[in-house]
């Protein structure tokens, strides 16, 4: 299975993967143009602050990381700094970035701080160059810049879960187990006061198991399914077709499931067919499922086109703003309409500030 689509994926130019804001990057992208005919993105954003960041903020940061690193652009010319740059041994660039998870990393400096540092400090710069990045991603779609092209995105039903363990290195203070003062704390380090209490209104602390669900829930939305969502919508108002989909199976590895969920990119192992060690009839009908809609979107530019595979896969409506329909990526596929439509209203409104 795995091959034969690994082969079409990269023939036909599909792009799925972890760093799925990547793809947005390209499907937005002049300068991509014309590279692929369609476009898969599993777990991405085109549009969170934290991954596409102004030129001068991500200058800022990355000099401050150079300084400590023993590279400081304002003692030494621009030969020497790129000089001192090229020459610095990995090791020691590693020992930088290591030291950024022990709660002692050099904080020296006056410049921008990634909201997500230390965890992913690093993003995209919109710099304005057409063979970089001319604006955010979800701007330029909407203005029909870049790939005018089909896509799949979707996103995994417990997307937030994984980033849980992360948040004491991320937002100073916030220890475990994650409390309701600890949610707070970590609304207050990526909103401001007004916004952390309108989401906490959204999301009342009683209609989950638990602090960490809520935090990781609220992350989910905010980061991946709202976006996602905005992604489809400005593709949809461009005439162009594009497919939804959650990835909400339920399998069998006994830790992982029970721990995490569909955490994010566990998706993955069954694109890929890389589920061999716990495999059952289920999991193998779930790996043909993925199979069969990510390749035929490749070769035909619609996930629907080839004759079904499996019982158990359906046909897969295009994205419709009026139901803000998705396929339920689990055995047997379903369709649920209008899931997230209130919840990734309320994000709508946050997300142009």
């Amino acid at each position: 299975r795995s091959s034969a689509a690994s082969d079409v994926y990269k023939r036909q130019g599909i792009n799925a993967e972890y760093g799925a804001f990547s793809v947005c990057y390209h499907v937005s992208s002049s300068a991509s143009k014309g590279l692929f005919r369609s476009a898969i993105m599993e777990s991405g954003t085109c549009d969170a602050k934290e991954f596409f960041i102004d030129f001068q903020l991500a200058d800022s940061w990355s000099a401050d990381v150079a300084a400590w690193t023993g590279c400081n652009r304002t003692t030494l010319s621009h030969d020497a700094f790129m000089s001192c740059l090229r020459s610095t041994p990995a090791v020691d660039w590693m020992s930088t970035v290591l030291s950024w998870f022990t709660g002692k990393w050099d904080q020296s400096g006056t410049g921008y701080r990634p909201l997500l540092a230390p965890l992913m400090p690093w993003g995209i710069a919109i710099d304005g160059a057409e063979q970089g990045l001319k604006g955010v991603p979800l701007e330029l779609i909407k203005q029909k810049q870049g790939s005018q092209i089909p896509l799949i995105a979707g996103t995994n039903s417990d997307e937030g879960s994984i980033f849980i363990p992360a948040l004491p290195l991320i937002v100073p203070d916030v220890k475990f187990p994650i409390s309701e003062s600890d949610v707070n704390l970590t609304l207050q380090h990526f909103f401001d006061i007004p916004t952390t209490n309108s989401i906490l209104a959204h999301y009342p602390l009683q209609e989950f198991s638990d602090a960490s669900e809520q935090t990781a829930i609220i992350l989910r939305d905010y980061i991946f399914v709202c976006p996602t969502r905005r992604l489809h919508r400005a593709v949809h108002n461009n005439s162009l077709h594009s497919w939804q989909y959650h990835f909400t199976y339920k399998y069998r590895h006994p830790i992982e499931y029970k721990d995490l969920g569909d955490f994010h990119t566990s998706e993955m192992k069954y694109v890929w067919d890389n589920f061999r060690a716990h495999e059952t009839f289920q999991d193998g009908d779930m790996v043909d499922t993925f199979g069969y809609y990510w390749t035929n979107l490749g070769i035909n530019q619609d996930p629907n086109k080839a004759p079904k595979t499996d019982p158990d896969q359906i046909t897969w409506p295009t994205y419709d703003p009026s139901t803000d329909n998705f396929i339920n990526m689990t055995v047997p596929c379903t369709i649920t309409t209008y899931y997230f439509t209130f919840i990734c209203d309320f994000w709508d409104t946050i997300y142009p500030n």
